[in-house]
């Protein structure tokens, strides 16, 4: 039923996004089908037990394999690390609020930051 409902949706012209996809394999049936994305949920792979990350990552590779127009846009990150290595894939990703703050805050950097402000509100000597 789902592969009919997305080739009547793309012979609309309408773009398809497969979503909720939580094996490597499907990024062929994904591919088969025209559709623009794949959404595997990493989080939710990895709750069940599964390498999410691992899985993501060969959905591209098979995509690229298959030199498939059809794009992996990786949901339900947790946390950088996950980001980082599935972008470094070459996949695209969407991610939390929690996720965005994770990027912003390097303490190192927030440190320096820190330092910088303490300096500039020092009185300037004659």
């Amino acid at each position: 039923p789902r592969g009919r409902a997305a080739r009547r949706l793309k012979a609309r012209g309408l773009r398809i996004c497969m979503t909720a996809c939580y094996a490597k394999h499907q990024a062929v049936v994904a591919a088969g089908l025209g559709a623009e994305y794949i959404a595997p949920y990493l989080g939710r792979m990895t709750d069940l037990g599964n390498d999410g990350k691992a899985e993501c990552i060969a959905m591209q590779a098979v995509l690229n394999g298959m030199r498939a127009e059809t794009r992996v846009l990786v949901a339900s990150l947790r946390n950088v690390g996950d980001l980082f290595d599935v972008l470094a894939a070459g996949t695209d990703a969407t991610f939390s609020a929690d996720v965005a703050r994770q990027l912003l805050h390097v303490g190192a950097t927030d440190a320096a930051a820190r330092d910088f402000e303490d300096a500039a509100s020092q009185p300037v000597p004659a």
